[in-house]
C-alpha cells in the first residue's frame, strides 16, 4: 500500500472474498479465481493436496503446513473476524452469483410515491431516501433452503439461466396446490440437461409482497389493483432498509404506486440505562419478571408500551414500571372511588326524571341521552359550574385523543394528558364534593348532579382506554353492569353484548343526528361528548379560584402557620374566611368569585367557592383602596399574579363542629348543623336540641 511519501506495508486483495477486495479487483481487472466451493471447502483443481478440504478446519492447518518453509518470521496477532451470531461460529466471505433488482430505473417514481406517503413521526421522513435513491442494486436471493423459491432452470453444461414465464406460472400453481416442497422434490432433470436452482428470495423479497397476498389475495387476473394499499404499515426503524423500503420498491415496480398510506414507526427497547438489551451483558428485561412484580397486571405494560412513544430509544426495568404502575393505581382508584359512589345511581331512572320520556334502547343510547342532557343544561339549572368544569376538562381530553393522540399514535401523549386529568378530577373536583356526597341526602339534587358526573366521566374513560387498556376498561364495564343488574327497571341490559369493545363497536342509535351512518357506537358517544367544551366559562372560574387556593394555602406569611391546620386535605376547616381584592382586580379573578360565589361579601357555607376552599364559610368583596401588604395578626397578604390579596380569617367558635359531617358550621347549642338536621328529619329523626 502506497501513498505519496512512504510505502506503509503490503496488503492482501481476494477479490472473490470481500466485498471492498472485489470493487478493488474491478477497480484494476484483477482476474477473479474463485477457489472455495459452496461448502466453504477448497475447490478441485487447486492441487496441493488442498481439494476438499475445509477452509476453516483442516484445509487452513494444511495451508499453514505449506507455508513452514517460507516463513522468516512467525508472530501470532489477535484481529477482529465475522461471526455468525446465531451459532457463534466463523464465517467466510464467498464471491456467488445472484439475482438482482436494477433499483435505478425504479429510484425515480418510488421518490414520487414516497412523498405522498404519510410518516410518523415526521422526522422519521427522511430515513427512507438512502434507500430508494442511492441504493445500489438490490440482491434478492439467498442460499438457504426454506423460504420462497425463486423458480429458475439452469442449464448442466454452462448454468446459465432459464428464465420462462410459463414455468414460472405453472411451478407457482403447483406450489399453491401442493406446498412449497414439491419444487425442492427434483434436482435435476438429465433427460433435458436442466438443473434447478437452488436459490430462495430474499427475506425482504417475500414480506415486501405482503400488501399483494393480504389485501389482494393474490396477483388479479384482470389487473384491478385498487384494494392494495394498506392504511398502515408499523414497524422499527431498522425497517426502512427492509419491509418498508421494499414493499415501496415492488408496489412501485407492480403498481405505479406506495403499497401504503401511512408509516408509523417505532424505536427500540433499551435498558434503565439505556444500554442495548444483550444476553452477553445479562440486561435483558423479562416481562414475565415485570409481569410477577406487579401482581400479574398486563395493563402496566400496555401503559409502558403506550408510553414509551414512537423514540428512538424506549427503556424498560422497574423503575419505569414503578412509574406506570403508579398511574395505573391513580386512573384506577380514580374509577373505583366514583364507581363505590354510584351503589344507589339508577341512570335509567335519573334520566326519566330529568324529563326524558322515551326509555333508552340501549345503554350507548343511555349515554348519548344523558350527555346531550348535560350539553343541553342552563349553567346553574341543575349543575353546579364545579360540574360543569370536570366535563369541560374532559371534552377537551376526548377531543385531543380523537383529532390528534389516536390519529398520530401519540398514546404517550394521551396518558400524560389522562394522568394530568384524574390529578384534578381527584385535587379539585373529588375534595370539594366529598361532603356533599357523603353528608346531602341522598335524593339531593346537588348529590344526584354529582352522580350523573361520576357515571358519564367513568363511561367516557372506560370509552377512551377501551383500546389500550381493555383488562381495565372490561374490570370497569363489570362492576357497572353488577350495579345496573341492581334496579329491576333497567330492562337494557338484557341484550347487552358481552363486553365492553363489542357494545361499543356496534351502532344501536339510529337517529339522523349524525353524519356519517357508519360511525360505530364508540365514536358517537364520545363525539357527543366533545360537546361539554362549551362550558370554558365555569372551567376558567374553576381553574383561577384553584389558583388562588393554592397561593394561599402555600403562603409563606409568618402567621399563616398559625392559622392553618395540619389537615393537607382541609387546611381551613375551622376558619371563616374573608377575601378582599384589589380595586380594580383581575378582570378573570373577579369573573371567577361572582360565578362560584355570586353573594359576594356575605358569608356561605355551600358555594363552590366554600366547597374548594373547604372552610366552615368564605365571602370576598373589592378593597376601597390599593392594598399594601399587611402584618396585623389576623389579617394574612397573600401574592396572586402579582397582586395583593388580603385574607382575613377566623377561627370558629367552640361547638361548632357537627358531629356528622365534621363541618364547623353548627351553632353550639344545637346537636348537628342546620344541613344535617334536614336530611335527619327526612330520615325519620328527630333534632333534640333547643333554639
Amino acid at each position: 500500500m502506497l501513498n505519496r511519501q512512504k510505502v506503509l506495508g503490503l496488503v492482501h486483495c481476494a477479490p472473490c472474498h470481500g466485498k471492498e477486495d472485489f470493487e478493488l479487483g474491478q477497480l484494476f481487472h484483477l482476474p477473479l479465481n474463485l477457489i472455495v466451493d459452496e461448502e466453504a471447502r477448497f475447490s478441485a483443481g487447486i492441487g496441493h493436496g488442498l481439494a476438499g478440504l475445509s477452509v476453516m478446519k483442516e484445509g487452513n492447518d494444511k495451508v499453514l503446513k505449506l507455508l513452514e518453509p517460507m516463513v522468516m518470521h512467525l508472530e501470532t496477532l489477535t484481529h477482529s473476524y465475522p461471526y455468525d451470531w446465531r451459532t457463534n461460529t466463523p464465517v467466510i466471505t464467498r464471491l456467488s452469483e445472484q439475482w438482482f433488482v436494477d433499483t435505478a430505473k425504479l429510484s425515480t417514481p418510488a421518490k414520487e410515491a414516497y412523498e405522498k406517503v404519510n410518516v410518523i413521526p415526521a422526522s422519521q421522513k427522511a430515513s427512507m431516501y438512502p434507500f430508494i435513491s442511492s441504493r445500489p442494486s438490490w440482491c434478492i436471493s439467498r442460499q438457504r433452503v426454506w423460504g420462497v423459491p425463486i423458480p429458475v432452470l439452469f442449464t448442466l453444461h454452462n448454468r446459465s439461466p432459464i428464465v420462462d414465464p410459463e414455468f414460472v406460472e405453472y411451478i407457482a400453481n403447483r406450489v399453491a396446490e401442493s406446498g412449497r416442497a414439491i419444487f425442492g422434490s427434483v434436482n435435476r432433470c438429465p433427460r433435458w440437461s436442466l438443473l434447478r436452482s437452488g436459490k430462495s428470495g430474499v427475506l425482504q423479497l417475500n414480506n415486501g409482497l405482503s400488501w399483494l397476498c393480504v389485501l389482494q389475495g393474490g396477483y388479479p387476473a384482470n389487473g384491478d389493483m385498487t384494494h392494495s394499499v394498506a392504511d398502515m404499515y408499523l414497524e422499527g426503524q431498522d425497517q426502512f432498509r427492509g419491509w418498508f423500503s421494499s414493499s415501496l420498491l415492488l408496489s412501485v415496480a407492480l403498481n405505479g404506486r406506495a403499497p401504503y398510506k401511512t408509516l408509523v414507526v417505532h424505536g427500540f427497547t433499551s435498558d434503565s440505562e439505556g444500554r442495548k438489551m444483550s444476553k452477553s451483558l445479562g440486561n435483558v428485561v423479562s416481562p414475565e419478571d415485570l409481569l410477577a412484580a406487579n401482581n400479574g397486571c398486563i395493563d402496566i405494560l400496555r401503559i409502558w408500551a403506550a408510553s414509551s412513544g414512537l423514540d428512538s430509544k424506549c427503556t424498560v426495568g422497574q423503575k419505569e414500571m414503578n412509574q406506570h404502575a403508579s398511574s395505573y393505581r391513580a386512573l384506577r382508584n380514580g374509577l373505583r372511588f366514583m364507581l363505590g359512589n354510584l351503589h344507589d345511581f339508577n341512570p335509567v331512572a335519573q334520566l326519566s326524571m330529568l324529563g326524558r320520556s322515551l326509555y333508552p334502547e340501549s345503554v350507548n343510547s343511555l349515554v348519548l341521552g344523558l350527555t346531550n342532557f348535560v350539553s343541553n343544561s342552563v349553567d346553574g339549572q341543575y349543575f353546579r359550574p364545579v360540574d360543569l368544569a370536570i366535563l369541560c376538562w374532559l371534552s377537551r381530553l376526548i377531543t385531543n385523543a380523537l383529532d390528534s393522540y389516536y390519529p398520530q399514535f401519540r398514546f404517550n401523549t394521551l396518558f400524560a394528558e389522562l394522568d394530568r386529568f384524574m390529578g384534578r378530577l381527584s385535587s379539585i373536583y373529588i375534595s370539594s364534593v366529598k361532603d356533599i356526597l357523603y353528608c346531602d341526602a341522598a335524593d339531593s339534587i346537588r348529590r344526584r348532579s354529582v352522580q350523573i358526573v361520576f357515571w358519564l366521566v367513568v363511561e367516557a374513560l372506560k370509552a377512551l382506554i377501551c383500546p389500550l387498556l381493555p383488562y381495565l376498561s372490561e374490570e370497569v364495564e363489570q362492576a357497572s353492569r353488577k350495579q345496573w343488574s341492581s334496579f329491576p327497571e333497567v330492562t337494557i341490559l338484557k341484550d347487552l353484548p358481552s363486553s365492553l369493545l363489542e357494545r361499543y363497536s356496534i351502532r344501536t342509535d339510529h337517529s339522523n343526528s349524525y353524519s356519517n351512518p357508519a360511525d360505530s357506537d364508540w365514536l358517537r358517544c364520545l363525539c357527543a361528548m366533545r360537546n361539554w367544551s362549551k362550558f370554558d366559562t365555569p372551567s376558567n372560574a374553576v381553574d383561577t379560584c384553584h389558583d388562588l387556593y393554592l397561593a394561599v394555602v402555600n403562603c409563606s406569611h409568618p402567621i399563616a402557620s398559625a392559622h392553618w391546620s395540619s389537615s393537607s386535605v382541609s387546611p381551613f376547616n375551622a376558619l371563616e374566611m374573608r377575601l378582599t381584592l384589589p380595586n380594580p382586580t383581575a378582570p378573570d379573578l373577579e369573573r371567577a368569585l361572582q360565578l362560584l360565589h355570586p353573594l359576594g361579601d356575605r358569608p356561605v357555607v355551600d358555594s363552590d367557592l366554600c366547597s374548594m376552599f373547604r372552610s366552615a364559610s368564605i365571602s370576598w368583596s373589592l378593597a376601597d383602596q390599593k392594598i399594601q401588604p399587611e402584618q396585623n395578626r389576623d389579617v394574612i397578604s397573600v401574592d396572586y399574579r402579582g397582586q395583593w390579596v388580603i385574607v382575613n380569617v377566623e377561627h370558629t367558635v367552640k361547638g361548632s363542629q357537627c358531629p356528622r359531617c365534621h363541618r364547623h358550621t353548627k351553632r353550639p347549642n344545637e346537636d348537628v348543623c342546620s344541613r344535617c338536621s334536614e336530611v335527619l328529619t327526612g330520615q325519620g329523626y328527630t333534632n333534640s336540641a333547643t333554639a
